[in-house]
């Protein structure tokens, strides 16, 4: 059987649902135990082994750290880690995947990001896989016809791919992120205004013309998309394949 543990300090409830599909996905098809411990609670990882690191008494996290494992996975935004991941480093076998792409920092593990557009130094990618149908009392779902995103990270890119699967059309400024994720057709453009062709009142005017002209099948293109690029099963087995290249085990 395939061990790791996972120490996620990932905080909102769409990036964690993420894991929560690549996990399932490992345990069900590729043999693996995964234990995960959380930096925050443990909200959309609750049909795993998972727990609050906060929740621990300092005898358990000692003998945790110095435990039987002998891989751990970090999962992060940028280069953060626990104080403790240094005695974790010493002693075992170790990934970092980060959500963000600010590559240029520490790693902390084989380096690894969820999109080929952060993987600017040769990074592994371990693609995002996406569940298409999740639980109706996920608060963090946008209950709206149009989901509005600012940043075009990987964390929106996330939300915005669930809320695609739920039929939510999603409307943001171009990112390379996003049209990975969603494709090139997954999402309506926002057009900026330009101070040398025309006034705000005119560019906004023509952005919601071809925002109502493009708002049919926007999510339907991106629910393609995303099922065809991003299934769960396909991320698990390459993760799965990678630690067991990382252990030096066959198969």
């Amino acid at each position: 059987m395939l061990s790791c543990v996972w120490f996620v300090t990932l905080k909102r409830a769409w990036e964690t649902a993420v894991l929560s599909c690549i996990a399932s996905e490992m345990c069900d098809k590729f043999d693996a135990q995964i234990t995960i411990y959380t930096q925050s609670g443990t909200e959309g990882l609750e049909k795993h082994c998972a727990f609050s690191w906060n929740s621990l008494r300092p005898i358990e996290k000692s003998l945790i750290v110095l435990g039987k494992s002998k891989l751990w996975h970090l999962w992060s935004y940028e280069d953060e880690a626990p104080s403790w991941w240094k005695f974790i480093r010493m002693r075992v076998r170790t990934m970092h995947t980060k959500l963000n792409g600010n590559n240029s920092g520490k790693w902390r593990g084989h380096p690894s990001v969820m999109a080929y557009a952060l993987a600017g130094n040769g990074e592994t990618v371990i693609l995002p896989g996406f569940e298409s149908m999740v639980e109706n009392d996920a608060k963090w779902l946008p209950n709206i016809d149009n989901l509005h995103l600012k940043n075009g990270d990987m964390s929106d890119a996330m939300l915005g791919a669930y809320a695609s699967l739920n039929g939510t059309r999603v409307i943001a400024p171009y990112g390379a992120i996003l049209e990975e994720v969603l494709g090139p057709n997954g999402y309506t453009r926002e057009n900026e205004p330009d101070a040398e062709t025309g006034s705000k009142d005119e560019t906004a005017a023509t952005a919601t013309e071809e925002n109502e002209i493009s708002s049919s099948g926007v999510a339907s293109s991106a629910r393609r998309h995303i099922q065809q690029n991003f299934q769960p099963v396909e991320s698990a087995k390459k993760l799965s394949a990678l630690y067991r290249k990382i252990l030096g085990l066959k198969g």
